[in-house]
């Protein structure tokens, strides 16, 4: 199962070309400072048009420099599918990196959630924990997604440990959060144990538990805008994977700072 879907997804890096970005003058020291790479950014240029022929849910390429993270983003009409299923399709636990389908595939929500699971290779979001480590987390300060219409640059301000419970799988700081839909199932990307992966969804459809939910929906959305010290509007990017404990999850928060 693991070699068969790192094979897939090191044929799909074929769709991409790697390229040097030169900053502008004002960005050069800042560059130098925090990577040691001198005065350019390593980007990549990805062929959507010909990836789209083999999977029409891609809806953006991730990469973090330096790091495993470097795969297509598709999203399902559900939560479910991409849980167990490689980007062409095939059956493997391995799944795909997704957005949750609840998200405007554009990435224009104030939050966008993208899940992957946490192999034990190393593999699709199973490198994120490295975060934890402080001089690791300084080494590899930046998210580039690109998308059909450019790249987008998240600097990445948190590594963290939450509930599975957390309110932020709510996505109160969504836009479908305001059409009523806050209350929709959460997903589960299991820890990988080295066997298939079963799905898992909590629902909250009680009414005293969907209360609690909005409550500390609300109380995190306060936070998020005292931490940031910027207006709720500013575009977040959080990736999200299990840990060894059940009820904890491991996520990368980043926030969008340019656009191209």
């Amino acid at each position: 199962m693991y070699k068969k879907a790192r094979d897939e997804y090191a044929g799909l890096k074929s769709y991409t070309a790697e390229e040097t970005e030169l900053l502008p003058d004002s960005e050069e020291t800042e560059w130098e400072n925090e990577s040691g790479n001198g005065a350019g950014r390593d980007t990549i240029t990805v062929d959507f048009e010909a990836l789209r022929a083999i999977n029409p849910d891609i809806v953006a390429w991730i990469r973090i420099a330096g790091t495993e993270v470097d795969y297509p983003v598709v999203q399902g009409e559900d939560n479910g599918y991409y849980l167990t299923h490689t980007f062409t399709g095939a059956e493997n636990s391995a799944g795909t990196l997704f957005l949750d389908y609840r998200n405007a595939g554009d990435f224009t929500d104030s939050i966008s959630m993208i899940y992957g699971h946490n192999r034990k290779d190393g593999s699709m979001f199973g490198n994120l924990k490295a975060f934890l480590d402080e001089a690791y987390f300084s080494e590899h300060g930046e998210i580039q997604l690109y998308l059909p219409s450019g790249l987008r640059i998240y600097q990445i301000t948190a590594c963290e440990k939450i509930s599975a419970s957390d309110g932020l799988y709510q996505f109160y700081g969504s836009d479908f959060a305001e059409n009523g839909e806050n209350s929709e199932s959460n997903i589960i990307v299991e820890q990988d144990t080295g066997q298939e992966v079963e799905s898992g969804w909590q629902e909250n459809t009680e009414d005293g538990d969907a209360e609690k939910t909005l409550e500390n929906s609300s109380e995190q959305e306060v936070r998020l805008a005292e931490d940031s010290g910027q207006e709720q509007k500013t575009k977040e990017l959080i990736l999200s994977t299990c840990t060894s404990d059940s009820d904890t999850r491991l996520i990368i928060r980043g926030e969008l700072t340019g656009a191209e």
